[in-house]
């Protein structure tokens, strides 16, 4: 049998055309070791079985993830920065305030970042109808007619949820269902059939929730004789998890919410689902299950963060982010990471899925649904073979590390003489209002000396400037900002040195990415 860690192997077509060894490009030594260490960390991880393996995807360690994400649209006051027109999205605009430094000297404690969510479509989503099986061997669940039900049923869910929180906030939202049908009696034809509507009026256009869906071949924005209802998510969610917990299909139901939350990504194409299962069940109360209901319990944090621009796509790619590895060799630890665990899966994902247990239980939920529902290779192309998209509210909120921005690089003693690149990079963009945060997740390599700094620069690098704490805020039409929410604490992040593989030494993650998480989320 072949020795799977010959695949690290490189060839030309692999590594494309380079200047060797130019002080900028990378020596075939640093390439070649960086490679061989990342092929073999996520082969070692794909190997592994995780110590405890609890059912449902590591739920809770996602629910942990997700306790400090703001609630969605919640208590906005009057005048809040809102924009959207008939052909276009309905987009809020708020900000995220952090504290970078607590060095008494310095006046520029703060650094702002907006960021965007998404309140609704000009027209309802849709999904294509396939009959591909998706990860029937990788031991997930094979229901597929019933887990397009499910997922349905959670689109209403959602957009129920959607009506009641925007009726809440002043707006003329709705929720319509044809003829007049009840939710206690027909529930299941409701949603499989696409027999209702979530909508907003904005002046004289209309959006729908970002969270509908129906198939491409329906169109359940015309509502012609169809009669607005008091929308009731409880009871739907309840409806929806006395079915999946009646008949074993709680794994089915998490994929189900999974796929919902990515209805709203920017990079991942319309869900591929089989056509649905019809269910003939009357509606009951579920039996009480804590797990589920911590879940529904977080259902607006979710939303707010499905609704944020790139938030959750983010989170996907950040599985594979580095700190230790610098931008020069990015391409080398994503060839690596190819190799290990899409090199004979093809469209299977096993070892994907098991390196993402293993490494990163907290995404293990959302790695799962996007496999699941056909997603899988747009969100890895985005992540081994471009730029993967960053969201730093989304990484602040859930203490997950996407950024070199977030890592703290200055070295333990004084920077007399030169400080390294990255935290100089790091500094400009925290001590200069104007200046956006790096496209790439990498750091810089090498260092500079003090007198290369610009004066902006130079008059900040001695204080140390790192996130400590977030606090998020309304924008104001008129350019105020008011606060939405208490002020968090960041945990403290540990110094990282990069790694140049110039020496060959060994890489590993285990220490600072274990099973279980730990302090912080890299």
């Amino acid at each position: 049998m072949e020795d799977e860690s010959s695949d690290y192997s490189q060839s030309e077509e692999d590594i494309g055309e380079w200047y060797d060894g130019d002080g900028i490009c990378p020596s075939r030594h640093a390439f070649d070791a960086c490679c061989r260490a990342s092929f073999d960390t996520w082969n070692d991880a794909a190997s592994k079985l995780p110590p405890d393996r609890p059912s449902y995807f590591y739920l809770n360690d996602f629910l942990e993830m997700v306790q400090n994400v703001p609630q969605f649209f919640h208590s906005p006051p009057k005048h809040v920065d809102i924009t959207g027109e008939r052909r276009s999205p309905l987009v809020l605009r708020s900000s995220l305030e952090l504290e970078t430094t607590s060095h008494p000297t310095c006046e520029q404690h703060q650094k702002t970042i907006d960021y965007f969510q998404c309140l609704g479509f000009p027209s309802p989503g849709t999904y294509e109808s396939t009959t591909t099986s998706q990860l029937s061997s990788a031991g997930l669940p094979e229901h597929q007619g019933y887990f397009t039900s499910i997922v349905l049923a959670w689109s209403y869910v959602f957009c129920c949820r959607w009506v009641e929180i925007l009726e809440c906030a002043g707006m003329k939202s709705q929720l319509l269902h044809a003829d007049g049908e009840q939710l206690q009696n027909c529930f299941w034809d409701l949603v499989i059939h696409s027999r209702w509507s979530a909508q907003v009026t904005r002046g004289k256009a209309t959006f729908y929730a970002p969270w509908m869906i129906s198939n491409r071949h329906s169109n359940p924005a015309q509502s012609a004789g169809w009669v607005q209802i008091s929308p009731n998510s409880s009871l739907a969610f309840d409806i929806l998890l006395d079915f999946c917990t009646s008949n074993g299909l709680e794994e089915e139901l998490l994929l189900g919410f999974g796929a919902i939350l990515m209805l709203t990504s920017r990079n991942a194409p319309s869900l591929k689902l089989h056509p649905p299962t019809m269910i003939f069940l009357p509606a009951k109360q579920p039996e009480h299950n804590s797990t589920f209901r911590q879940l529904w319990e977080s259902l607006d944090k979710c939303m707010s963060l499905s609704a944020t621009q790139d938030a959750l796509d983010s989170l996907l790619c950040s599985a594979f982010f580095d700190p230790r590895v610098p931008c020069n060799l990015i391409g080398a630890a994503s060839l690596g990471v190819k190799k290990a665990l899409l090199m004979h899966d093809g469209d299977n994902f096993e070892k994907l899925l098991h390196a993402v247990a293993y490494r990163r239980p907290h995404l293990t939920l959302l790695w799962h649904a996007v496999a699941y529902s056909h997603l899988a290779m747009p969100i890895l192309n985005l992540v081994l073979s471009g730029l993967p998209p960053i969201c730093l509210a989304a990484a602040f909120w859930t203490d997950t590390h996407q950024s070199f921005l977030q890592i703290p690089y200055y070295p333990d003693g004084s920077m007399d003489i030169s400080i390294p690149r990255a935290y100089e990079f790091s500094l400009s963009y925290f001590c200069r209002p104007e200046v956006r945060a790096p496209w790439t997740p990498a750091p810089p390599f090498g260092s500079t000396t003090i007198e290369n700094l610009g004066l902006e620069i130079r008059s900040h690098y001695c204080h140390r400037h790192i996130p400590l704490s977030w606090k998020c805020y309304w924008n104001q039409r008129g350019g105020e900002r008011l606060p939405a929410g208490p002020q968090h604490q960041l945990k403290a992040a540990g110094k990282v040195n990069l790694q140049c593989f110039e020496t060959g030494s060994k890489w590993d993650l285990e220490d600072s990415c274990a099973p279980g998480g730990g302090p912080l989320r890299l």
